[in-house]
């Protein structure tokens, strides 16, 4: 097929698959920002922007409708879920940074404490 070796329509080791690049024009969500940003004017002779009726039409389908769909979604959009591991784990790696920063100090005698070969502190915990 397409990526077995010996065909002849097989790109070759650097050769990029899209050497034109990407077509000119708007991507789609370039065009949505477009659509969502136009302004109408409403019942009440005032601009508004389609977003703004875009958000009413949503909030009035969760509130009223009792959608749990759309509630689920406004509360993802309005609300995004913290990562808790995501954070404990950038506390254990500043932690172990930390630590091996101290080490390193210690072993270069830095601060004012000279290490030589034959003073082995044994507060320290050996390196790993």
């Amino acid at each position: 097929m397409a990526f077995e070796k010996g065909n002849k329509y097989r790109f070759k080791p650097g050769q990029s698959g899209n050497p034109a690049g990407r077509k000119p024009g708007k991507t789609l969500e370039e065009s949505i920002r477009d659509i969502l940003g136009e302004e109408i004017v409403g019942a009440d002779g005032k601009d508004v922007s389609k977003l703004e009726i875009l958000s009413r039409v949503v909030m009035d389908k969760a509130i009223h409708d009792r959608d749990i769909a759309t509630i689920s979604l406004l509360a993802k959009r309005l609300w995004p879920e913290v990562r808790q591991h995501e954070v404990s784990a950038d506390v254990l790696l500043a932690q172990e940074i930390e630590d091996a920063a101290h080490r390193l100090d210690r072993i270069l005698g830095i601060n004012g404490e000279e290490r030589t070969s034959d003073n082995n502190d044994d507060t320290e915990p050996p390196l790993q």
